[in-house]
This record gives C-alpha cells, structure tokens and sequence, in this order.
C-alpha cells in the first residue's frame, strides 16, 4: 500500500519491491553426431547440483531436439545413443535456456579386480559412474550418474561399457552396508578399448574407533 500524506507530500516517494526467483525455466537441447545430423531417439540424462531436484530420462524427437521445464539450478547433462556408442556429457548453469551436445564415440574400460593380495575379486557386482557434487559447498553430498553396472567374472575381469572420453569415472561395489571405491578411477583420453590393468579393490573392514587415552592426549 502506498500512502501520499496530504500535508507537505514529498516530491518523489521511492518503493524497492523483491521479485522473487522463479523456480523452473523453459530448456531447449539439441542433440547431433559428429557430422553435424540430428540425433533422434539420443536419451537424455541429467543430473541437478541441488538437492531438491530431480531429472526424468527423456529421449530426442526427429529433429534432435528436447523442449523441457527444468529446476533453475546447475545441470549436469549426458546425451547418448541408445546403444551407448556415442556419447557426450555437457555442464549447464541455472540460466541456461539451450544446450546443444556434439555425441563422439565412447570407450569400454577393460581390467581385473584384485584384492590387496593380488588375488582376483570374482562375482563382484560393481557400479561405474560420473561423480557430480549436488552442493557447491567442499565435501557436501554428490552422487554418481551416466554409468551402469556390471559383475566381474572367475578371474575378476570386468568391462565398463559407454564411457565418456574426457570424463572420470568411479567404481564401486556394496559391502556390509557399505560402499568401497576401487583405486583406479578410469578416464579415456580417446575411444575404443581402455586397458586398466590390475585394479586393486580393498574390502577390509574399517578398524572400529578407539577413542584416544589421555597420556596420548597430551
């Protein structure tokens, strides 16, 4: 409400009004292979530097092209072939109003999970991934997207199909309620085959906490 008062009104009457952020924004990505073509049928995965956000897997039409609402915050976005190929993954702020995603062909990660004593990890189910910090804030939460799984063989040999060149990869596998990242962390410098080698996989369990005695205290 604004009120002029009727006794010596003052010349000029200033009002600051916060309009407040909108939520989401309109989105167009394009897709297209190398040559420059539309790439129809590429599925589009995402995922939101933000905790209170989430990305729906969606697919190009004819053209190549997505329109889509999306939370105004930071995008992480990967487009593929369906057969995983071709692949790219691009990195979008929170005002961004079109993306367009040049697919280049991937590389498989070939190696054998070892133990500590060089002994192979067989019938382990592993999950590979892109890391991406859902906070900006240094050791907030993130999550690992734009991967799959797979399980190592007798011999602890594995493949990680549809890797992004330029982009690292973490692996990992569930143990006693726990996660356990492997110590090489793949990223294909070109497509094709990645030989990774040995990769060692340490599954001792954590010491439990002994509190410190007061001699070491001091």
């Amino acid at each position: 409400k604004l009120t002029i008062p009727a006794e010596n009104p003052p010349h000029e009457i200033v009002l600051d009004f916060d309009m407040p952020r909108p939520k989401a924004g309109k989105l167009t990505v394009t897709v297209v292979d190398g040559d420059g073509r539309p790439a129809a049928g590429a599925v589009l995965d995402g995922a939101y530097q933000a905790m209170s956000s989430y990305f729906s897997p969606i697919r190009t039409n004819e053209q190549g092209t997505v329109q889509l609402v999306h939370s105004l915050d930071p995008l992480v976005l990967s487009a593929s072939t369906p057969d995983r190929s071709q692949a790219a993954v691009v990195r979008l702020d929170a005002e961004a109003t079109e993306a367009r995603i040049v697919l280049k062909p991937t590389a498989t990660a070939s190696g054998r999970m070892v133990d500590p004593e060089g002994r192979p990890v067989a019938g382990r189910e592993l999950t590979y991934g892109v890391r991406v910090n859902v906070s900006t804030k240094r050791g907030g939460p993130f999550g690992y997207h734009f991967g799959g799984r797979t399980t190592t063989d007798a011999d602890g040999g594995f493949r990680l199909p549809g890797l992004v060149v330029g982009e690292k990869y973490e692996i990992q596998t569930e143990d006693d309620n726990r996660y356990v990242s492997a110590k090489t962390t793949p990223l294909a410098e070109g497509p094709g085959l990645l030989a990774l080698g040995d990769v060692l996989l340490d599954l001792t369990p954590p010491k439990p906490y002994v509190p410190p005695t007061p001699t070491q205290v001091t």
